[in-house]
């Protein structure tokens, strides 16, 4: 735990349908989901996520942002994920609390990432790494792009700028 917080809870994703996108998010990331039948079961949330076919992605993706993006933080996840959150919510922001927490520097954040919803993270760590098999936004933003996941991209990331902190 950080300062001894306990981040051991379930999450519990609320959703209108199940398939085989939200089976995928249920698995990844040994979470809970529990059906309910109105929108209004789900309207305190802190992320939506719609879970589709990777062909409709980026035009919903495209879509939304273009309509929602003044008031919500759009993205993408994995490629069948396009998620909503609250704006200006994002993986850096969770990471400056988190150095808030520990009295880390915000110069010595190592942000690493693959995906659209890791941009922020990676462009704007002090040192913004974006794995080998990342989506090419990420990559045009990091600092330097590492080996995949497949390869051990963080691991060597790490050891390559382990000196610098």
């Amino acid at each position: 735990p950080i300062n001894n917080i306990d981040f051991n809870y379930n999450t519990i994703i609320k959703a209108l349908s199940i398939n085989e996108y939200t089976r995928i998010e249920e698995l990844n990331n040994h979470i809970i989901i529990k059906k309910v039948s109105t929108l209004s079961d789900i309207l305190i949330a802190h992320k939506f996520m719609l879970g589709l076919n990777p062909k409709y992605v980026m035009d919903i993706y495209h879509q939304l942002f273009n309509k929602l993006n003044d008031k919500y933080t759009i993205t993408t996840s994995m490629a069948c994920f396009v998620e909503v959150l609250k704006k200006n919510i994002d993986k850096y922001d969770a990471l400056l609390k988190i150095c808030e927490i520990d009295s880390i520097k915000s110069n010595e954040i190592m942000g690493i990432g693959d995906s659209i919803n890791d941009l922020s993270m990676v462009s704007n760590s002090a040192i913004g790494i974006a794995m080998g098999n990342s989506k090419q936004e990420v990559k045009d933003k990091a600092s330097f792009v590492t080996k995949t996941n497949n390869e051990s991209g963080i691991y060597f990331a790490i050891e390559k700028y382990k000196d610098l902190f």
